[in-house]
């Protein structure tokens, strides 16, 4: 599966029914971001991509004790 092709609604299931975690997704999505950013150049400021994956990883953590959505 890739992750950034799916739609919102299944990236949500997948996310949600422990498919794929948070950290995956943002991982995901910083890839394309570095791959395209460059030729297309959309994206004027990124945060940290470290600061970024912590808070996947929160989120994660939140998912596995039951906590959001």
């Amino acid at each position: 599966m890739d992750i950034i092709e799916l739609t919102a609604s299944a990236l949500a299931r997948a996310v949600a029914s422990r498919q794929v975690s948070c950290r995956e997704v943002m991982s995901a999505y910083l890839r394309r971001i570095a791959d395209a950013n460059p030729v297309y150049n959309a994206l004027v400021s990124l945060r940290d991509p470290d600061e970024l994956l912590q808070e996947a990883d929160i989120c994660d953590a939140m998912l596995s004790r039951g906590d959001g959505p």
